[in-house]
């Protein structure tokens, strides 16, 4: 069973809850790939967890705390979490990124819905492959184990689909059942 280790970043990178928010959108913006979620920290301890969306609602950012952004009401989970209850949680409660948080309180690792997607889709190209015909380098096991799991994919997607609003009405695209 995967689990929230075995997806998530770890050792991210955090900021203090007496930061100022400017602090912490150049954190966010710096690197070549921009954090969208940031965990805040007091003393070493989760609390509070501090996003791109929190800066782009605060006016006048530059001068605010990082303690007034954040979202307090935190969602954790722990490393040994199942992976499909972390995504339920996030799924549930409309969130990007849940802390990776050990029985002692300290951040071990986050884990975003972007992890979940990358997954997702190393996961897709490698049935893709399969289903090609490019078994290259995979075992009879691997195989059946991929079509398997292809075939447990395919079985979890939702029968409707809701697509963009055309016009204030809402539509479906539904699965084929042949």
């Amino acid at each position: 069973m995967l689990t929230a280790a075995d997806l998530m970043t770890p050792a991210p990178v955090t900021v203090r809850h007496d930061d100022s928010m400017a602090v912490a959108v150049s954190i966010m913006r710096m690197g070549v790939k921009p954090i969208r979620h940031l965990p805040v920290l007091e003393n070493g301890k989760l609390v509070g967890m501090v996003s791109d969306r929190d800066a782009a609602r605060t006016r006048g950012w530059e001068h605010v705390k990082v303690q007034d952004a954040m979202s307090k009401g935190l969602y954790i989970v722990r490393p040994r979490t199942p992976l499909r209850r972390a995504i339920d949680r996030m799924i549930k409660h409309n969130i990007g990124a849940l802390p990776v948080v050990d029985c002692d309180g300290t951040v071990v690792g986050i884990l975003s819905l972007v992890d979940v997607a990358q997954c997702m889709a190393n996961l897709v190209l490698r049935i893709d492959a399969l289903q090609a015909g490019r078994r290259r380098g995979l075992t009879p096991t691997d195989a059946n184990r991929l079509m398997h799991i292809s075939s447990m994919l395919w079985a979890s997607l939702p029968d409707r689909v809701p697509l963009a609003r055309r016009s204030g009405r809402r539509s479906f695209a539904a699965r084929s059942q042949a």
